[in-house]
């Protein structure tokens, strides 16, 4: 009985191995996208400036975006495509930051999904693979999972809600 319950257990690591091999094809994306989150920062930034002038709420409108303005808070990290199909989600991202290697994943979500109404629901993203779930908090098609000790994590919440459904 011992030998058929190690089977699935052998193919979810081959699994996760496969997907931790993807991250050297990931890395090229990754720099174009940093090039694009750079200009997406100054954009940000300004417009974060204009709105503390006239008070109107900051408003995101992509994964770029909000990286950009992660950005544009002074926080140094790495970013990575996270293996966000396991959630369900559509696009996702991790950013890990460069003094602490504190963690956050954000999640791009179809908001008519079973996945997302779940997650919407109950304040956790489910991985069905492994029968496991953690929490998130999720809003506006977009879930951020985020370490207690991830920098500027007080301003980062305005900028995940300023985010807009795609």
């Amino acid at each position: 009985m011992r030998r058929y319950s190690i089977i699935p257990i052998c193919i979810l690591m081959c699994f996760f191995l496969f997907a931790c091999g993807k991250e050297t094809a990931n890395k090229t994306e990754t720099q174009n996208s940093s090039e694009q989150g750079t200009s997406a920062a100054a954009e940000i930034s300004s417009q974060s400036a204009d709105a503390t002038e006239s008070s109107a709420p900051l408003e995101l409108a992509s994964l770029s975006d909000f990286v950009g303005a992660v950005k544009a808070l002074g926080v140094s990290f790495t970013e990575e495509t996270t293996e966000y199909t396991l959630v369900g989600a559509e696009d996702g991202c991790k950013l890990t930051a460069e003094e602490n290697v504190a963690m956050l994943e954000l999640y791009v979500f179809d908001t008519g999904t079973d996945a997302y109404q779940a997650a919407e629901t109950s304040g956790q993203l489910h991985i069905e693979e492994m029968d496991d779930s953690f929490d998130a908090v999720v809003a506006n098609g977009y879930a951020i999972v985020m370490d207690d000790s991830f920098p500027q994590r007080e301003e980062i919440y305005p900028l995940f809600y300023s985010l807009q459904a795609e």
